[in-house]
């Protein structure tokens, strides 16, 4: 029930509904803010690792478009790196690693399905995000068997003009047989994998849904599971530290507003990410400009070629992050950040 009056919502007073979700996570901070806060922070049971910063698209809700802003050199994780952060993780007691790029596609790494097996081997539940364009050109039988149980599917509608205005590129075609071509071989093979269906749209959910590609020779070859959890997301873009303008958004897409109380620590500082080249971010999130002197922004709080994950992660200056929240004085690349949310609870060690 709440589900379809979020929904209802959502398709006739979408500002009501997006300003009902701001006040609800400034209204959470300040009644956190009056709780003592204990923080337990030498340990961390999600992993986000960033195999590669290449795109094949240029979304227009993505700062992709703008990297050169932030880090002109593109590359695809090494070998040692990506070895070095798993085996860190587990020191650390992880459970989980999320292949989740801030920029870039994990498919574009030639050794994805081999590293997803490998993370899988290690004990870890893995899983990744994708635009899908290079599904028809990887190993399916493989990543089938990777041990991945579920990955997200992040694209636009199934509809050429209506894609290509959104993510820009001329691989339509590409992504629509990749998709068919693995739903259809993980239900001939009977595979235990879900496919989270996330649609980046500047139409509304319910013509999303009707479009004849998706209607006619997606939906069928979907689970039940998979129907009632197909995602479309119109509003709530954030804006890359003001590089996204609304004037860059097509259709009824809309940007996000940001929270006004921000007291507590992100909890997405809890949740530290390594990127291709071996940086250490306390936030698998967002990045902005280069704001210090070594070319970095403020989020950036080690790098494991020359030190391990949990000597990163346990050091002073992750601490020295979270506590600025709490002292009012943000990072700079948090001051205008939609993706912020406030701790749930005080972090007792149990």
């Amino acid at each position: 029930m709440l589900r379809a009056l979020s929904e209802y919502m959502e398709s006739h007073w979408p500002f009501l509904n997006e300003r009902a979700r701001r006040l609800a996570l400034d209204l959470g901070c300040i009644v956190r803010a009056c709780r003592p806060l204990e923080y337990k922070e030498d340990t961390c049971p999600n992993l986000n690792i960033q195999t590669t910063n290449i795109c094949n698209a240029n979304c227009v809700f993505c700062a992709y478009q703008y990297q050169d802003h932030f880090s002109p050199r593109r590359g695809v994780m090494s070998s040692d790196v990506f070895e070095k952060a798993v085996h860190g993780h587990k020191e650390l007691g992880g459970r989980s690693i999320y292949i989740a790029p801030m920029v870039g596609d994990p498919l574009i790494d030639p050794s994805f399905v081999q590293r997803l097996s490998y993370v899988a081997r290690e004990g870890f539940a893995v899983s990744f995000v994708t635009n899908g364009i290079l599904l028809k050109r990887i190993d399916v039988e493989g990543l089938l068997r990777s041990g991945v149980r579920s990955f997200g599917l992040s694209t636009g509608p199934f509809e050429k003009e209506i894609y290509e205005s959104i993510y820009r590129n001329s691989h339509y075609a590409d992504l629509l047989e990749g998709v068919i071509a693995f739903l259809d071989t993980r239900n001939r093979l009977h595979a235990n994998m879900t496919v989270k269906m996330g649609f980046r749209s500047s139409i509304p959910k319910r013509e999303v849904l009707a479009l004849p590609d998706f209607r006619d020779r997606i939906w069928p070859l979907l689970t039940e599971k998979e129907r009632n959890s197909v995602d479309v997301m119109t509003r709530g873009f954030d804006s890359w530290g003001g590089e996204i303008q609304q004037r860059d958004l097509p259709g009824i897409m809309r940007l996000a507003l940001v929270p006004r109380v921000r007291r507590r620590p992100c909890q997405w500082t809890f949740l530290p990410a390594v990127t291709w080249d071996g940086l250490v971010r306390a936030c698998g999130c967002r990045f902005v400009r280069k704001e210090l002197p070594d070319g970095r922004d403020e989020l950036v709080v080690g790098d494991i070629r020359s030190l391990s994950l949990s000597e990163v992660w346990r050091g002073k200056e992750v601490r020295r992050l979270r506590r600025r929240f709490v002292e009012g004085d943000l990072p700079k690349v948090c001051e205008n950040c939609a993706a912020y949310r406030a701790l749930y609870h005080s972090l007792r060690p149990r």
